[in-house]
């Protein structure tokens, strides 16, 4: 994960977001739960979105609505990793804070990384099975 709107934050982002263990998983009154280092995202997103997918009639169609479940995932968790690379930031020594200020876009093709993660999606979710109860 990188902050592509943010090259200030960038590192502490990617760092933040690979710090999170991210799983599926049983979420009382919400689509999220967080506990340390630990993320929880709803069985009701998964089966809505792999629902979603599973339905497209094209490649295309189903990359899109992987990128529409990466979208919803990442507001959902934007928040919380965003706090913890603030707060990195902000322990960090004054010359790396300095430094940060003056870095320009972040270096890798954002572009590639979010299409082979919604690629990754639409594996998965074509293939798990519906968790939620009937």
């Amino acid at each position: 994960m990188r902050a592509a709107s943010a090259p200030t934050l960038d590192s502490h982002v990617h760092d933040a977001a690979a710090a999170l263990a991210i799983e599926w998983g049983g979420v009382t009154g919400d689509l999220i739960e967080i506990a340390g280092p630990r993320v929880r995202l709803s069985w009701r997103l998964a089966d809505a979105g792999a629902a979603r997918i599973r339905s497209a009639t094209s490649p295309a169609q189903r990359l899109g609505r992987a990128l529409e479940l990466l979208t919803e995932m990442a507001l959902l968790l934007g928040d919380a990793v965003r706090v913890r690379a603030q707060s990195a930031l902000a322990a960090a020594p004054f010359d790396v804070q300095q430094a940060a200020l003056r870095r320009k876009a972040p270096a890798p093709d954002v572009a590639a990384v979010i299409a082979s993660a919604a690629a990754a999606l639409v594996e998965d979710m074509v293939s798990r099975p519906t968790q939620i109860p009937s």
